[in-house]
This record gives structure tokens, C-alpha cells and sequence, in this order.
């Protein structure tokens, strides 16, 4: 996928009532509550909750039908994706935020500094 893409709504209904919203919202690489929001702008259905546990038990619930277009509503919708800046975690993320700050002459250095630098001693 691109940064951007265009979903038509009989392709966003298909999509919703396959898998559940969060799903479907990782496949386009945005939040499954901007997919929601998507689903009420372009008057796409959603399973209700509930709807994948009884589908997971075995029973086959009532899938809402998609309404007509009417006149004035979006037929599609343009979905952007942000680029995510990846974060070192953990602890190598947490020395990499730090700023560590040397005096220019240290006082009462570890034996090993002073056997590696003698003249900060």
C-alpha cells in the first residue's frame, strides 16, 4: 500500500463485515476508532458488540445490509497514512534519551578512568 488509499464503500462494507474493524483498520495503518469514523462518514454498517463471539461460537448473526447512497453522501474516502517514527525502547531507548555531561576535570575518578586517562587524575 501507498501513503494513501482510496476505499469505495461497497469495499469498506465487504471489508468490516469479514474482520473485525481493528483488523481491518492495521491493514490501512490507522486506528481502528479513524476507520469508525470512516464507516459513519461513508454510511458503512459495522457489526455491533458482540458480533465475532457469536460468530466465534459457531452461530451466524444478522449482517446489517448497506444502505443506498443518497444524494450528497461520499461514495469513497482517500485514507491517510501517518509515518510512524520507530523509538529504540527499553534500555538501550532509555541511555540514548539521556545526555551524559563530562566535566572538563573530574574529581575523585574511578581507579579505571584514571588507568585509561591518567591526566583527569
Amino acid at each position: 500500500m501507498s501513503e494513501s488509499d482510496i476505499i469505495h464503500r461497497e469495499q469498506l462494507y465487504e471489508q468490516v463485515w469479514s474482520a473485525p474493524v481493528k483488523d481491518v483498520a492495521s491493514r490501512y495503518g490507522i486506528s481502528g476508532t479513524a476507520l469508525a469514523k470512516i464507516c459513519r462518514k461513508l454510511n458503512v454498517p459495522v457489526p455491533g458488540r458482540g458480533y465475532w463471539a457469536k460468530v466465534r461460537a459457531g452461530q451466524t448473526p444478522r449482517k446489517k445490509k448497506l444502505p443506498a447512497l443518497k444524494e450528497g453522501q461520499y461514495a469513497e474516502h482517500r485514507i491517510w497514512r501517518r509515518r510512524r517514527e520507530v523509538k529504540p525502547s527499553g534500555a538501550i531507548g532509555e541511555v540514548l534519551a539521556k545526555k551524559t555531561v563530562v566535566e572538563e576535570t573530574l574529581t575523585n575518578p574511578h581507579p579505571l578512568v584514571n588507568k585509561s586517562f591518567p591526566a583527569t587524575g
